[in-house]
């Protein structure tokens, strides 16, 4: 079965602003992918305002490689005005807006299809608010799925589900679950961009000398939200003094500033001087040139942020052994002693103090992340022995160091690449779907406890509420109506989604042989609420009047 068309929520597919995040990598590399998958039959991109358009065609859609024709857009706020539905098989949403999304597919899809949602970061505070405690009340279906990028993610995302109902059921004795699935599908790599390329080349574009052993840290440089890189500087002065100074660290990646990242970097590279063995490269480098310019790519996350990790499969495609923490999602991508090593990582119950205060880094500092993942960081220790041996070992051992970068780039192709991840997606959304024709009656909202009750809360704004029983009389404008003498006033741009004027028609036709109660006019409509309104905007302009 093929998916002839998919959904896609997020207004990020197109844009790379000067922060480069790892989830802004995949959601355009999977973009790509969704155009030239062949199972992928139509794409609509729902909710993408025009300078996205057209940055959209400059970057992607222009390219010849690309199928363009199975792109349409799609104005979400253009389907609001004009009741419009659109008929998809898919929704894929990267947005994390539950409710809005969720609502968008019950309100704007003709048949309610299955709704997926790829899962990049759990940690901040505020998702325990705007996420997780939402994924409860949105209108999840049994066919809906949260996808995660690996099963530490998953295991997250369980955890606080679980918390938090708990939390629920203490306080209120109410019980209510998360009703869709969690599936895991890893982020992939590039396998074509991403390849071994003659290192001597690649380090004469760096002016790296040749005989140095260089180890590369690309990512963001931010204690705060991705690692401390600073017990990294130790370990490397330990293999300068062991291996006659021939021990090269480059750093490349964005800057996040906060707090003070490259200050302190600089600090200790002065401290313990190594400035003759501790490079930043400027991150506009070609990355495949950077990686295999190195013999080995580290990435020393301590950081609760990090979810998954583009960079170590960057570096696996490129043939490079990756020296890791057994941290998240690095502990599923490299496999230790084949494409490299992870390092053991140890934590203790050290957080109830900045636990307690979930808004800790919005209201306090102000920080682009959390202040409380970099607390958290700081707390996370890894194996320094571990690691300095596992650089060693490397540096002494040519042919290992050999089988793993072989090991590295057979990975990255066969478990990794975007054509094996893509297919994943497909597996999954056709899984969904068989699984929702189990539930092809379900058309309610009864789980969204967030629908507005505007009749209950404010009816007493009102002098009288009218009901079935009220009775309704035509007035001569009304009859005027009926007998083309004059035309609707029609002024207001939502007025055709508010008002449907062959309700309206069909009221005062029954109305012209003589006064009748609103129960009387019901068989007109199977929507009840769009014959009352319709009703009572025929009474607002003077059509209709109530008879007292």
């Amino acid at each position: 079965m093929s998916i002839k068309s998919i959904g896609l929520l997020d207004k990020k597919y197109f844009t790379y602003g000067k922060e480069v995040y790892g989830a802004a990598v995949a959601e355009n590399e999977l973009f790509e992918q969704f155009i030239m998958n062949n199972n992928v039959k139509n794409i609509k991109l729902i909710n993408t305002p025009k300078t996205f358009y057209e940055i959209g065609n400059k970057r992607f859609l222009k390219q010849q490689l690309y199928d363009t024709s199975k792109v349409e857009f799609v104005d979400k706020q253009a389907l609001y005005y004009e009741q419009k539905k659109i008929n998809i098989d898919i929704l894929h949403d990267t947005a994390c807006d539950f409710l809005k999304n969720i609502t968008f597919r019950e309100l704007y899809t003709t048949n309610k299809p299955p709704y997926t949602y790829t899962m990049h970061c759990a940690s901040m505070p505020s998702f325990i608010y705007d996420t997780y405690f939402l994924q409860l009340f949105a209108n999840f279906r049994p066919y809906d799925s949260l996808i995660c990028t690996s099963h530490s993610i998953k295991k997250v995302v369980s955890n606080y589900l679980e918390i938090l109902s708990e939390k629920l059921y203490k306080k209120y004795n109410v019980t209510i679950k998360y009703n869709g699935q969690l599936n895991v599908i890893p982020l992939g790599v590039n396998t074509n961009k991403f390849k071994p390329i003659d290192k001597q080349y690649c380090r004469s574009q760096l002016l790296i000398r040749e005989d140095a052993f260089v180890i590369l840290y690309y990512g963001r440089i931010s204690a705060v939200s991705k690692a401390d890189i600073l017990p990294l500087l130790t370990v490397i002065k330990r293999l300068v003094l062991k291996n006659n100074k021939n021990i090269l660290l480059y750093i490349c990646g964005y800057d996040e500033q906060y707090p003070n990242n490259i200050n302190a970097i600089n600090s200790k590279i002065e401290a313990l001087n190594l400035k003759e063995n501790v490079f930043f490269l400027d991150n506009s480098i070609d990355k495949t040139i950077m990686y295999n310019s190195a013999d080995c790519f580290t990435s020393p996350i301590d950081n609760i942020q990090e979810t998954f990790g583009i960079t170590p499969l960057e570096a696996m495609s490129c043939g490079i052994p990756q020296i890791v923490s057994d941290w998240n999602g690095y502990r599923e991508t490299v496999v230790d002693n084949v494409t490299g090593f992870r390092i053991p990582s140890y934590w203790c119950r050290c957080d109830k103090d900045i636990s307690c205060n979930p808004f800790f880094e919005e209201y306090a500092f102000g920080l682009p992340m959390s202040a409380s993942h970099f607390a958290i960081a700081e707390s996370v220790a890894l194996d320094l022995e571990v690691m300095e041996n596992s650089f060693q070992v490397l540096i002494n051992n040519r042919n290992l160091h050999h089988k793993m970068s072989q090991e590295s780039r057979k990975r990255a192709i066969e478990c990794y690449d975007w054509s094996v991840i893509i297919n994943k997606y497909v597996d999954l959304w056709e899984d969904l779907i068989c699984a929702k024709k189990k539930f092809f009656t379900i058309d309610n909202n009864e789980n969204n406890i967030f629908e507005n009750y505007y009749y209950k809360a404010f009816s007493h704004y009102a002098t009288a509420v009218l009901d079935s029983n009220s009775t309704l009389e035509i007035t001569q404008e009304g009859m005027d109506i009926l007998n083309c003498d004059k035309e609707w006033i029609r002024t207001y741009k939502w007025q055709d989604y508010i008002v449907h004027l062959d309700l309206c028609e069909g009221i005062l036709n029954i109305l012209k042989s003589g006064a009748d109660t609103i129960r009387k006019l019901e068989f007109l409509s199977d929507n009840c609420d769009a014959l009352y309104r319709s009703a009572m905007y025929l009474i607002k302009h003077g059509y209709v009047r109530i008879k007292k």
